[in-house]
Formats: C-alpha cells, sequence, structure tokens
C-alpha cells in the first residue's frame, strides 16, 4: 500500500501545477509566481501559517475549505461563483498571514517591496493576473478539480503506530460511556439540575423577535446555491438566534471573556470583556446549500480536579451552531467544545436520527430533541460550572430573560482571532500553524494518541475540528446533516 501510494505521488508530481508553469515563463505572470512563491516562504518560515482553510497546491492565491472541495466534481466546480469562492478564502488567509507577519525590513527586501501595504496591494494584484489567467486554462481547471480536496484533521500514521483496531475497541466503550454521562441530565427538567455557583445569565446585545426573516425564502443564491445576503441582513440573523447563555458560575474560570496575548507562550481570557464571536458557515441538505449560524465562547481553562486530571488544562470554550433551513427557520442545533470535543446535535422536529450502523464510526450523541420557538423566545443553554458541558437547552420568552444575575455580551468577528494584538506590541493569531491554541494541551493526548486525532483536548481553530475518536468525522463537513439524519416522516 505504502509503495503504491509513493508512486501515485510520483505520478502525480509529473504534472505540471499552473504556479511552475507561470515561473518558467516570462513577464508580469512569472513575477507574479515567484513573488507569491516568496511571500509563503517568508509566511513558513515565521511560522505564521493560517491553518483555517487548505492551501491548493500551485494555485498560491487560492485556499479551499470541506464545503467548497464538496463541489470539485459538480458543474459547479466551473462556474465563477466558484473560483471567487476559493479566491475570497485566499485572500482572507494571506492577509491574516501579512499582518501577522513581523516587521521587519528584511523581510520586504526579500519581497522587492517598500513595506506592508505595499505587500498587500501586490498579494492583491497578482491574485487577480494568475487568477484571469488560470481560470481559463483547459489543463488548470482539471488540476484544481483533483487539488481543491481537503486533507482529513486525521494522523494517518498514528492510527498504524498505534494499532487502531485494537485500541480503538477501547475506546469505543469509553465513548459509551461517556455518552451516557452527558444524555443524563437532558432526561431532567433545566430547573432541577444542581447549582455549586450562581447561575448567571449572559445575554445577547439585542433582544428581537425569533420570528423568521421576511422574505429569506425568496433571497436569491449564486450558483453554489449560498443564499446573497447582505451585511446588514447577516447582523440580524445572528442577533435573531443568539442563545442565552446559563453558567452556573462557581469559580474564575467559568466567566465567559475575550482571548489576548499577554505572554509569549500562551494566550489568556478577559473576563472583563464578554466576547462571543460570529462566524458563518454553510453545509448540504437535500441538494440545497444551507446557511449556518456559528457562536463561539471561551473560558479561562478548565480547572484542574487533580495531578491526574486528564481534561482539564488553559483555555476552554464552546461552539453553538445554528443551521437554518431553505425558508429561515431553524433546522438543526449542534454542539462542541472549542477542541472539537462533546459533539452533540439537536434535531427540530422536521429531523429523524439515523441509527448508527457502523461499528467503526462512533455515533453522533442526540441527547434530546430541539425546542419549538414562538415569535417571543429563544434558546437558553445550561453551562456546567467547571467542566463545562452542555446539561440543557430550553425555550424562553424575552420577558423571562432578565434574571437577578447577569450580564451581556457583545458580538465579534470570529476572523480577529485569526490576527491579534499580542504581547511584543507586534500581531499573532490566537492559533499557530497546525491550527492549535499554543499552551492547552491535555494530557488525555497520551491515552487518545492512537486515535489519530492531533493533541486530543486542545482548543483549535475553524477548519481543523474532527469530532470523533472511532472513525472520522468533522464539524465542517458539508454532509454531515444527510450522514446522521433523515427528513422526519
Amino acid at each position: 500500500v505504502a509503495a503504491g501510494m509513493m508512486l501515485l505521488a510520483g505520478c502525480t508530481s509529473l504534472v505540471p501545477a499552473p504556479l511552475d508553469n507561470h515561473l518558467t515563463g516570462r513577464g508580469q505572470a512569472a513575477d507574479c509566481a515567484a513573488f507569491m512563491r516568496q511571500f509563503d516562504r517568508q509566511v513558513a518560515a515565521a511560522g505564521v501559517t493560517d491553518a483555517q482553510t487548505a492551501r491548493i497546491p500551485g494555485f498560491p492565491y487560492l485556499r479551499s475549505s470541506r464545503f467548497l472541495a464538496s463541489f470539485r466534481d459538480e458543474s459547479a466546480a466551473s462556474s465563477r461563483d466558484w473560483w471567487t469562492a476559493l479566491r475570497a478564502l485566499g485572500q482572507r488567509g494571506w492577509q491574516a498571514e501579512l499582518a501577522n507577519l513581523p516587521a521587519s525590513e528584511g523581510v520586504w527586501t526579500k519581497l522587492g517591496v517598500a513595506n506592508r501595504e505595499a505587500a498587500g496591494q501586490r498579494l492583491t494584484n497578482c491574485a487577480e493576473q494568475l487568477a484571469a489567467l488560470d481560470r481559463h486554462d483547459p489543463k488548470a481547471r482539471r488540476l484544481l478539480r483533483e487539488r481543491s480536496a481537503v486533507p482529513d484533521a486525521y494522523v494517518g500514521y498514528q492510527r498504524v503506530l498505534g494499532l487502531y483496531p485494537l485500541t480503538a475497541l477501547a475506546v469505543r466503550q469509553g465513548i459509551h460511556d461517556l455518552y451516557a454521562d452527558l444524555r443524563a441530565p437532558f432526561q431532567r427538567r433545566p430547573d432541577s439540575l444542581p447549582v455549586v455557583g450562581t447561575l448567571t445569565d449572559y445575554l445577547p446585545p439585542a433582544i428581537g423577535t425569533t420570528a423568521p426573516p421576511t422574505g429569506y425564502a425568496e433571497v436569491s443564491r449564486n450558483a453554489l446555491g449560498i443564499p446573497q445576503l447582505g451585511k446588514q441582513q447577516i447582523k440580524n440573523l445572528f442577533r435573531r438566534h443568539a442563545p442565552v447563555w446559563r453558567v452556573d458560575v462557581a469559580q474564575a474560570a467559568d466567566y465567559l471573556g475575550r482571548p489576548y496575548w499577554d505572554a509569549p507562550d500562551r494566550p489568556s481570557i478577559d473576563t472583563g470583556d464578554t466576547v462571543v464571536y460570529r462566524k458563518i458557515s454553510y453545509t448540504r441538505w437535500q441538494d440545497q446549500t444551507l446557511l449556518q449560524l456559528n457562536y463561539v465562547t471561551w473560558f479561562p481553562a478548565r480547572p484542574l480536579t487533580g495531578s491526574l486530571d486528564l481534561l482539564g488544562g488553559h483555555l476552554d470554550g464552546i461552539t453553538w451552531r445554528v443551521t437554518l433551513a431553505p425558508d429561515g427557520t431553524p433546522l438543526l442545533y449542534d454542539v462542541m467544545h472549542n477542541c472539537g470535543c462533546y459533539h452533540m446535535a439537536f434535531p427540530t422536529a422536521t429531523l429523524h436520527p439515523r441509527q448508527p450502523q457502523d461499528f467503526w464510526q462512533e455515533p453522533l450523541l442526540v441527547p434530546a430533541e430541539a425546542p419549538l420557538l414562538e415569535n417571543n423566545e429563544r434558546i437558553r443553554l445550561r453551562i456546567e460550572q467547571g467542566t463545562h458541558y452542555l446539561q440543557a437547552i430550553e425555550a424562553v420568552a424575552m420577558d423571562n430573560l432578565t434574571t437577578r444575575h447577569e450580564r451581556h455580551y457583545r458580538f465579534d468577528d470570529y476572523a480577529v482571532l485569526r490576527s491579534m494584538p499580542d504581547h511584543a506590541a507586534g500581531r499573532r493569531s490566537l492559533f499557530n500553524s497546525r491550527g492549535l491554541v499554543p499552551g492547552t494541551e491535555r494530557l488525555e493526548r497520551w491515552l487518545l494518541w492512537p486515535m489519530g486525532v492531533p493533541e486530543p483536548g486542545a482548543m483549535r481553530q475553524w477548519g481543523t475540528h474532527a469530532t470523533a475518536f472511532v472513525g472520522k468525522r468533522h464539524f465542517d463537513d458539508p454532509d454531515l446533516i444527510g450522514r446522521y439524519f433523515t427528513s422526519a416522516p
């Protein structure tokens, strides 16, 4: 098998990439290709590579996601919209990397530009020029379809060396027991759950109706089926579906806050500034593209309960996701910790969970059905102290949201985490080049290493979340709904 893979890799390398063709040519295209290659080298040397989207070999101005890669064998891959989306991901990626490059004259000299601003303009111009050439080249288009696939977030050699077929049996039993523990609180009324500290409600910055937006079903869509919404419409959707976070606050680590760099080795959380980070994503269901609203929160830590605590460590966080049906109403809610752990789903009445059929694929935990919201209601999430496990979801009327202990959170864009002020007056991503938050490793990584997940338990960046130890599953899998649900009868 290894020899066959090496042979295939060798054959693939014989196919000239568009970048190679440009480099061997002359004129502006060759200059642009050389500049972009040098930029990537400087980014790698500085250790500021952004891992949120996948680079495409031979196309340095494009980047891919699992959602966009799902179109590569379809007619939509020939559309301008597909290329535009790949270019947009590429631009956001190099913008973050450029912002995080150290302010050194040597860097700009090697790039042949005067400063950071000039480098950004050159990258924009070169991306436009190379895209115009490659998009009209049949060989380049064919190669892009092949190379736009996104590698999975698992390390194959770890599973081989870790005797995965044997060790996975023990892990599978452990997951079964964990699921039973996580499911148990959902069998009780939220107001009957134990309280260790003080129940604190984190309220959205604006309380409004949860009714679907007028005319959402009639919104125009591009060739990929993506609804064409304006910035204000998207902001309104985030406000409309924003949850209330009810946290049992028993210690400092239970407060929500904003990540920031105050040391060279690991970031901290400012609990005096409560931020929920917004991120748009897309998924596919029944030949349609659905919009997803992601709400990302951060805690200072999951406190250690002892020296041998496998799960505790620095920083913790939760991502709550709302998948909207074509008419703008919620179709599915799901949640994970920002390590990719504890992935749970809460379908609405229009979805029915599939029965697990593959012994070697970890099932998706579905502890309860999502509540149906009236126009004056929204979701409230009950979060356990310490572990920050989700224990309950409930519908609450807006006039019942005012509580004795409350805080308000503000929104910010998830993209700001890709380039933040650091402790040395520069800029740095919250995530390293592997998509991991430095300093958030857990002891469980030694126990679960054979499952192939890099650094199990560590906080990680969007696009790198493996959410299953047995088998494979990704939080951004565009076919997730179809794999685990059917339309309710």
